[in-house]
């Protein structure tokens, strides 16, 4: 896919609910219920008539629904989670949320709480990941970075470092993408910081990540905040070597069992709406 057909109109219109699309709904059901979202799926699997109500984002344009939560069903069948105590992640009035303790267990030698979707497809196919984050408006200062989400990827079986993380440190969210050098573990892992912005606490912020991964120029990471294109990357995000990709969010704390310098014992936050679409 050409850069130009990913950045331009009418990937990120937002469509009224009149628009013959298919429109992300609060509604009961099931997530591979397409009347969850379409008044009418087409034959390929993509919707071709909104159902009605409110809607949250609008999608690309003939993009299919990978996956989608809104947290009204009280459960987290949909999702595979890494955590290891049963309440660190609960459902509390339609959101997920995410309660992470310094004294909690290691999972996998990390602290975290995560749910999870793991999609080979990453590599391959062009993707938009969106989802709403709720802060806690006394969400402390901390130097050692909260990850709330990432795409993690496997080479022969075995987790390596996040390809791409999004962040919460210094009360920043903060964009990275790594990879190994020519896709070897034990050569140098190359580190690009690519953008920042101030934390929002207390209030929901919507937020949209437009992602083609490449080992090229033709890698592309768009990123939308409350409906407005915020910041952009063209070129290489990945290393070409990974199995598979998985998608992550939640809260990681790696500062807390490795000895980075740490003020907070707690961390809380809640995601809503969280949706997974592939681009044709």
């Amino acid at each position: 896919m050409k850069h130009a057909e990913l950045m331009a109109p009418p990937w990120h219109r937002l469509l009224s609910a009149s628009a013959v699309s298919c429109l992300l709904l609060a509604c009961p059901g099931h997530l591979d219920d397409p009347n969850r979202f379409c008044a009418v799926l087409g034959a390929d699997g993509r919707c071709t008539a909104a159902a009605g109500g409110a809607a949250a984002w609008g999608p690309p344009d003939g993009a299919t629904l990978v996956a989608a939560d809104h947290f009204d069903r009280g459960n987290l069948a949909n999702w595979g989670i890494e955590a290891a105590q049963a309440d660190d992640i609960q459902v509390v009035a339609g959101q997920a949320c995410f309660a992470l303790k310094k004294a909690d267990p290691l999972w996998n030698g990390d602290k975290r709480a995560e749910l999870k979707y793991g999609d080979s497809d990453f590599l391959t196919a062009s993707h938009v990941v969106e989802f709403a984050l709720a802060v806690p408006a006394d969400y402390a200062y901390d130097a050692a970075r909260d990850v709330i989400m990432e795409f993690v990827g496997t080479m022969g079986g075995k987790w390596y470092k996040p390809n791409l993380e999004f962040a919460i440190d210094e009360d920043q969210v903060k964009l990275s993408v790594q990879w190994y050098t020519n896709g070897d573990p034990s050569a140098p892992l190359i580190e690009k910081k690519l953008w920042s912005d101030p934390l929002q606490k207390g209030k929901t912020t919507d937020w949209r990540f437009l992602l083609h991964f490449a080992t090229g120029k033709d890698g592309l990471i768009q990123v939308w905040k409350d409906r407005a294109l915020v910041f952009e990357y063209a070129g290489q995000n990945t290393d070409g070597a990974k199995d598979n990709l998985t998608f992550k969010f939640g809260i990681s704390k790696w500062g807390w069992p490795n000895g980075e310098p740490s003020t907070t014992t707690a961390r809380n936050l809640c995601f809503d709406n969280v949706t997974i679409w592939r681009l044709p």
